[in-house]
């Protein structure tokens, strides 16, 4: 019987089309939300990722996020240095700064200040091009994520020259040896980033710690973050556990770190009300889409479940005929939107979007696929229950 009640469902193909087109959708819109939430959540610790040689991270005890530091003074290094299991500690200064290009227009950007001797807190993907920053006022550039904001005029000749009308010259893509203006400082680009994309997409400048302290404003504290590596044999949390219980600093390891920052944007972000809306709408379009199609699929076949029950069926067969239908085409509907949304969120993620499958998400959508299947399921039973065996001499 379950078999004939597969073979059923496929025998009307605009039906079954219908029921695993619903069904796939809502499984392609709710894997693809969830996917996309959690690609700009990782862009959150964005700065934390794109430095996986830094075991702990030290910072003022008030700071909240990645993005969300306060400064501290100098002396925070030499005290984080006099703990046990520490093998180097090295300054990050984070500041952020209006760019002025040299045909006059502004572009906010990040500016941090890596250690002069270490060259600790430059992204990986810097490769060779990192050794340039020894240079006097030199700069690598990262463009976070931004486009057509990283641009010079193509006519050197007029660079810096201040005449009006110089905004709506043709521009092009930063390269080596251009420049830009940072807080009074000249900087001249001595190569390119592609470091990970940050959640508010914003140029980063990487400069040494003696470039940026210079371009810094003048205040008190200047220090935004402690880089630690541990020392062999000592374990991250404990050392991170010493430092914090030693010096009046908070640290945390890089995991720990990235949890907290994922944490809060996700508190405090109006992101997550919206994907919320976006995923209960998506809910909603598959329930009613497959309700109404599975229950016009029953209606419609219903003289063949008056018969089955004009010849002796029980209520329990067919039931179980009903949930083997919505089984197969909730089982399938999910296959064919979870494949899809595989692709095409892999496609679209190297052209820079936000798409990073984690190993819940397809468990959630299965989740609510299996939801809007039991209900569609319950539906379709309650009119095949309620079908008289007299109704198939109608």
């Amino acid at each position: 019987m379950i078999r004939l009640a597969v073979r059923m469902l496929l025998g009307d193909r605009s039906k079954c089309f219908g029921v695993l087109f619903g069904i796939a959708v809502t499984t392609f819109l709710m894997t693809m939300l969830v996917s996309m939430f959690a690609g700009m959540l990782s862009r959150t610790y964005g700065l934390v990722a794109d430095n996986p040689g830094v075991h702990v991270w030290v910072m003022d005890p008030a700071c909240q996020s990645a993005t969300q530091a306060i400064n501290m003074p100098q002396t925070a290094v030499e005290r984080v240095r006099g703990v046990e299991g520490v093998a180097s500690a090295t300054r990050l200064p984070v500041g952020a700064f209006a760019a002025r290009r040299p045909h006059g227009a502004f572009v906010q950007v990040d500016v941090i200040g890596v250690d002069d001797a270490t060259l600790m807190g430059i992204p990986t993907s810097a490769g060779e091009s990192a050794l340039r920053l020894r240079e006097p006022d030199t700069a690598l550039l990262d463009v976070g994520g931004t486009r057509d904001q990283m641009v010079v005029p193509t006519d050197r000749s007029r660079w810096w020259s201040g005449e009006p009308g110089l905004l709506d010259l043709p521009t092009r893509a930063m390269q080596v040896g251009d420049e830009v203006l940072v807080n009074a400082t000249t900087l001249r680009i001595a190569g390119h980033i592609t470091g990970t994309p940050r959640f508010q997409p914003q140029p980063v400048l990487y400069t040494t710690y003696t470039t940026a302290s210079r371009m810094l404003p003048a205040q008190r504290n200047q220090l935004t973050y402690v880089l630690v590596r541990i020392a062999p044999g000592h374990d991250a949390a404990q050392v991170a556990q010493r430092i914090s219980t030693q010096t009046p600093l908070q640290a945390l390891t890089s995991a720990d770190f990235n949890r907290r920052t994922g944490t809060w944007f996700f508190i405090n972000s109006g992101v997550i009300s919206q994907i919320t809306v976006m995923i209960t709408f998506a809910f909603a379009v598959g329930l009613a889409i497959t309700g109404l199609m599975m229950n016009m699929f029953t209606t419609e076949n219903s003289r063949f479940y008056a018969a089955f029950k004009a010849i002796g069926a029980s209520h329990r067969t067919l039931l179980g005929m009903v949930t083997a239908q919505a089984s197969y085409a909730a089982v399938m509907g999910y296959g064919i939107g979870l494949g899809i949304c595989c692709m095409l969120g892999m496609a679209l993620r190297e052209t820079g979007f936000p798409f990073r499958l984690m190993w819940y998400t397809p468990f959630i959508t299965f989740v609510v696929v299996g939801v809007i299947a039991t209900v569609t399921d319950m539906l379709s039973a309650r009119s095949v229950l309620r079908i008289e065996p007299g109704a198939v001499f109608k």
